[in-house]
């Protein structure tokens, strides 16, 4: 829960989101009939560099490279 001091009242937040990363091979389409049915939270879908509708690697990832994205991401 986050509380926000907004103009002299105390707002308080209850904000959920889920990030769905997909495995080696498979894109983001892979989550769509889950994402369809979650109703108490945001969620977030994204094709990891080089794979779904992004371009190939120039150069091979490491999991680190994969990391770093989603750390630059979030």
């Amino acid at each position: 829960m986050y509380t926000i001091n907004y103009i002299h009242k105390i707002i308080n937040i209850n904000y959920k989101t889920i990030l769905f990363l997909h495995g080696w091979g498979c894109d983001k389409s892979y989550f769509r009939q889950t994402t369809e049915i979650i109703d108490y939270a945001n969620t977030i879908v994204i094709d990891l560099p080089g794979f779904g509708e992004n371009e190939a690697l120039t150069q091979p990832y490491e999991i680190e490279d994969y990391v770093n994205e989603i750390n630059n991401f979030l």
